[in-house]
């Protein structure tokens, strides 16, 4: 049986001959904003001057049983855009009807245009079945205010996402009247017959089932397109209760509360930690198939959404050592602040696993263990993730299985990835991390915790205004250079032994001076193991 059936179609062709696209019930809002519109009419202006071209829309992704009806599920802010950029050329050919100008025939270009692109008119209520049915929030907005052009007296009061379909319809209204066919009917409906509807084309992917959508989506992820692989599993959740209205009120609570504390573009992530808790070497393609599985009916789904509600809070946490969560630990922010510079996700399961069945005093040095393993494993001698990855998913699965009870446990469990002292003395007295972007903070913090062991009591490098002063500087002079082989000062300059701290006062003072120069502004700094550079003779 094929996973799913492609093909490339113009726009027009999408919506003819009686097919209809729905936007799941709790799909995301509508959320474009005026730069994609620009984008987008930027390539229709390139259509516009030239009538040879055609522009690809990308790729939508559809689940149908009849070949007519359609749940649109990726693809939906494309359409609901174009839809209203239709509505758009629609209103301005109805203003030439109230104008005067042909009115016959500008009337008949607004009822065949509405039929080919918005929908055919219910014969009881005279008012339009439409092609495109947005989701919960969006639908009664669109239906009844912007397809009947009854648009509401006081906008500001709207919903967001109700907002942005608005502005939208307003933003082509404006371009529409700037365009120099603008008061001739025939050319306007050229314009979205063909244009619009012929030359605008879309990659139609059609998919069988949930699953197979689920592993499409992360197929196109993997090449740089931008899918949501957590409404997918939303809806398939929300599937389970859908029996029931009061459960399936209960459930979106709950669910928009777990991806408003872990973020949605996250929500992926979160779920691979938490499986990696029970589940051996998850990765993102089994997401959907393992919530299937762990998630039967509507009390697996209650059941489900509650256990992740867990270890939401901590997932958000664990990248901010200022989130509240740390508020009444510092030992515990202090490790957060640690595994934050080093960008170290893997060993979530087991802080997961570890926050579930420790107590707090363990928890605590579960989270240093994990930041000094961390600096260690990671950051110093920079050995293979995946390794360590296999080994954090055995200890989760051990801890809340209760075959590992305590923190000396879980060394026990993950001494491997705990580098030796002699390695790590090699590789630390190598080390070079150049101190810019997302890295200066980490350059700072190993800087702030050699001075810390120096001077025997912990400098927050969040609070201490001192700067990290390059040694030899970074933009060393001729005589700076003399001392080097050719290319060697290039290799030097962003090695950990070639940083210190210093007053920002003073480092401004230093610049690119030489080694004796530097020497004696380094004997007036507070920072001790600066004080020792000032000792050394030579650089």
């Amino acid at each position: 049986m094929p996973l799913l059936d492609a093909d490339a179609k113009p726009y027009s062709e999408l919506v003819a001959n009686g097919r209809a696209y729905k936007v799941p019930r709790f799909q995301r809002d509508y959320s474009w904003e005026s730069e994609y519109w620009e984008d987008l009419w930027r390539d229709i202006e390139v259509l516009i001057e030239d009538p040879a071209k055609l522009h690809y829309m990308g790729a939508i992704v559809v689940q149908s049983s009849d070949g007519r009806n359609f749940e649109l599920i990726d693809g939906q802010q494309r359409f609901a855009t174009l839809s209203l950029l239709a509505l758009a050329v629609i209103e301005r050919l109805k203003l030439l009807v109230e104008a005067g100008v042909e009115p016959r025939e500008n009337s008949e270009r607004i009822e065949i245009l509405r039929r080919a692109f918005l929908g055919d008119k219910d014969a009881s209520s005279l008012t339009y079945n439409s092609k495109l049915s947005l989701n919960r929030n969006d639908d009664d907005f669109y239906q009844h205010r912007l397809l009947q052009l009854d648009l509401p007296p006081t906008p500001a009061r709207l919903p967001v996402s109700n907002k942005k379909l608005l502005d939208a319809l307003e933003y082509f209204r404006k371009r529409l009247s700037d365009v120099k066919f603008s008061h001739d009917g025939p050319e306007l409906a050229k314009f979205l017959m063909e244009t619009i509807g012929r030359r605008l084309i879309f990659i139609v992917i059609v998919v069988e089932d949930e699953l197979n959508a689920y592993t499409l989506f992360e197929t196109l992820n993997a090449r740089g397109v931008g899918l949501s692989p957590s409404d997918l599993i939303k809806n398939y959740l929300y599937g389970q209760v859908a029996a029931s209205q009061t459960d399936l009120k209960r459930l979106d609570r709950k669910w928009l509360e777990l991806i408003n504390r872990t973020r949605a573009d996250r929500f992926p992530e979160f779920l691979r930690h938490y499986l990696n808790c029970y589940e051996k070497r998850v990765r993102r393609e089994s997401l959907f198939r393992i919530t299937r599985q762990r998630a039967i009916g509507a009390a697996g789904a209650f059941s489900f959404v509650s256990d992740l509600e867990r270890y939401a809070e901590l997932f958000a946490a664990l990248p901010d050592p200022n989130h509240e969560f740390w508020r009444e630990d510092s030992e515990q922010r202090r490790a957060v602040q640690a595994l934050s510079y080093f960008g170290v996700t893997q060993v979530y399961p087991v802080l997961f696993a570890a926050y579930r069945r420790f107590i707090s005093a363990e928890f605590t040095r579960v989270l240093r263990l994990a930041a000094v393993i961390s600096f260690r494993y990671n950051i110093v001698s920079q050995l293979s993730t995946s390794e360590l990855e296999a080994y954090y998913n055995d200890a989760a699965i051990g801890i809340l299985k209760g075959e590992i009870q305590s923190p000396r446990e879980l060394f026990e469990a993950v001494r491997p990835l705990y580098v030796a002292d002699e390695k790590f003395k090699n590789d630390f007295a190598y080390l070079s991390i150049p101190a810019v972007g997302r890295r200066k903070k980490l350059v700072r913090y190993i800087a702030f915790e050699l001075e810390s062991a120096a001077q025997g009591r912990r400098i927050d490098p969040d609070t201490d205004n001192g700067t990290l002063e390059h040694i030899l500087p970074e933009s060393p002079s001729d005589e700076w250079l003399v001392a080097f082989e050719p290319d060697q000062a290039d290799q030097e300059i962003h090695r950990i032994g070639n940083i210190t701290l210093l007053e920002p006062s003073l480092n401004r003072a230093c610049a690119n001076r030489t080694f004796p120069e530097k020497k004696e502004i380094y004997s007036q700094s507070t920072y001790l193991l600066t004080q020792d550079v000032a000792q050394f003779e030579k650089w």
